[in-house]
């Protein structure tokens, strides 16, 4: 049987040891969902200047049909009215209104379902308008315009699906931001995020 030194033994210890302690764990960094979609938005900015950026939406909630919103984050740059840039914009969380022609379907109550299978069919455009809002940034109010989308939909695929059942079959409030939701994010996946 082979004897192992005490001096063997520490010396060993003292070379793995540092190696064998845990690290201290890096300061854990807070995971910021990807967004649904990220749309160009633009605006005016106090003093003739304009404004150029892009909306990411995060998320889509309600309280009624007649209180939808968009949230996201806006960033941009503001350019002043000779051309040279004033500032630029980081994450500005914002919460837009939306609106669509969804409003007059999601008061109807559900009609009974029938049995019928149907071809493709389309089933018309979703118009989709979200609005503008003012932005205070280090004293320079920035005014955006409205972002409109105008989406047709058939039965064909999953986002024509989405935009039908917008159109026909919404019920309730949850059931529209859910469905809004699904088409957003299924739009910006499609697009490869941007629109």
């Amino acid at each position: 049987m082979r004897r192992v030194r005490p001096m063997a033994l520490i010396v060993a210890l003292t070379v793995a040891l540092p190696i064998l302690t845990p690290f201290e764990p890096a300061a854990a960094k807070p995971k910021v969902a990807a967004p649904l979609l990220m749309l160009p938005i633009a605006g005016t900015a106090t003093g003739n200047g304009t404004f150029s950026g892009t909306l990411a939406i995060s998320s889509v909630a309600g309280q009624s049909a007649d209180n939808v919103v968009v949230e996201g984050i806006v960033t941009g740059t503001v350019t002043k009215a000779d051309g040279s840039p004033l500032g630029t914009v980081l994450s500005v969380p914002v919460q837009l209104p939306l609106t669509g022609n969804w409003r007059q379907v999601a008061r109807l109550a559900p009609e009974p379902q029938r049995r019928v299978v149907l071809a493709q069919s389309t089933c018309g455009v979703l118009h989709l308008s979200i609005g503008a809002i003012d932005l205070d940034v280090l004293g320079v109010v920035v005014t955006t315009t409205p972002i409109t989308l105008d989406i047709s939909g058939d039965t064909a695929g999953p986002l024509g699906s989405l935009v039908c059942s917008i159109l026909n079959l919404v019920t309730t409030v949850a059931n529209l931001v859910n469905l809004l939701t699904s088409l957003l994010g299924g739009l910006g996946g499609a697009l490869g995020g941007t629109a």
